[in-house]
């Protein structure tokens, strides 16, 4: 079972509305995540006095609710407003997707940028992915993607780099690079 902190949430100031539907996250105190923020949505009031309905979402993506959490154990969320992708959900190179703009800006509703997968990334849930000016971004979790619609996609963004131009090579601050403008 999830368990949330005691911390205060005006200590993250970040405090909640308290709308259903609203994306906040929950502090895991127990358990393999211990020390880490789960997302999840408001579900409604909780029965106690000043608490919440959680909705959380497994590995496998099913919603699963946590209830009666105070909330003054819970903050807005900082990495989403969308629901976590289930643990089937991929994205194939060229692909088009949108990733979140700045994992700072919590409570902006466009902050989202149009971008498309080059490559998987070196770590587990992440890919390399090419975004019109300013280029390759590597190692994006999937967490904070999401597809992008075909009739959404402006025409401007179609126009990056063939994906076997791409070479994802770590480089030594210092090091000499040949590089290539397009």
């Amino acid at each position: 079972a999830l368990t949330v902190t005691s911390a205060p949430v005006a200590s993250f100031n970040m405090r909640i509305d308290g709308d259903p539907g609203e994306n906040v996250e929950i502090l895991v105190r127990k358990g393999p995540k211990v020390g880490t923020w789960v997302p999840g949505r408001i579900f409604g009031d909780g029965t106690v006095p000043d608490s919440f309905d959680i909705t959380v979402f497994t590995k496998d993506g099913t919603p699963r609710v946590i209830k009666d959490v105070p909330g003054l154990q819970l903050r807005k969320a900082i990495g989403m407003t969308t629901p976590p992708p289930s643990a089937n959900i991929t994205y194939r190179i060229g692909e088009h997707v949108e990733i979140k703009k700045d994992y700072k800006d919590h409570f902006s509703k466009d902050n989202w940028i149009q971008a498309i997968v080059s490559a998987p990334g070196k770590s587990s849930d992440t890919f390399t992915v090419y975004v019109n000016d300013i280029g390759y971004i590597p190692e994006v979790p999937k967490r904070v993607m999401r597809k992008l619609e075909e009739q959404d996609l402006p025409v401007a963004l179609s126009t990056r780099p063939k994906d076997e131009d791409l070479v994802d090579t770590a480089f030594q601050v210092g090091e000499y690079v040949e590089v290539k403008v397009l």
